[in-house]
């Protein structure tokens, strides 16, 4: 398994184009994003973004992000984490107790992983983590307002 750290993530997969396809998949489209070389920095831009719209700045923290190259792989390493618990396997998940973001690449989108970015910045900004569902109600909120423009309180 190969490995590439930024300053927020390690991040785990099989092959170089499954990294690449990940960050590609995670990088909106733009005329100016069209020819630039994609680079795993866009994973810290991202994060930074979260924190921002959470109002929550300069938190230090690193989370895994485990990729999977397709569906197939998602399932599977699912199953094989949690067993056959649900017919209902998420799109991506992050892993509490592990501090894991897993992620289908084939599926993923720079909406998805900033939801996702959420429980851990969360889980690191607070002594103890809210409930759960509060940070999926908040997760959402990040989801849905990643490009609004923030007003500074």
């Amino acid at each position: 398994m190969k490995q590439t750290k930024t300053r927020y993530t390690i991040i785990r997969y099989d092959d170089n184009r499954i990294l690449a396809r990940f960050i590609k998949n995670i990088t909106p489209f733009s005329f100016r994003n069209w020819f630039a070389r994609s680079t795993p920095s866009r994973i810290d831009k991202l994060c930074k973004r979260v924190q921002r719209v959470l109002g929550i700045h300069s938190l230090q923290f690193t989370v895994t992000i485990r990729l999977f190259a397709d569906r197939k792989s998602f399932v599977a390493g699912y199953n094989r984490l949690y067993g056959k618990t649900s017919k209902k396997v998420p799109r991506s998940l992050y892993d509490f107790l592990y501090k894991v973001i897993y992620v289908n690449v084939d599926d993923v989108d720079e909406e998805m992983l900033a939801h996702e970015f959420t429980h851990p910045i969360f889980r690191e900004y607070f002594k103890q983590s809210p409930p759960r569902i509060i940070t999926e109600i908040l997760a959402t909120y990040v989801e849905s307002h990643l490009h609004d423009r923030i007003k500074r309180y």
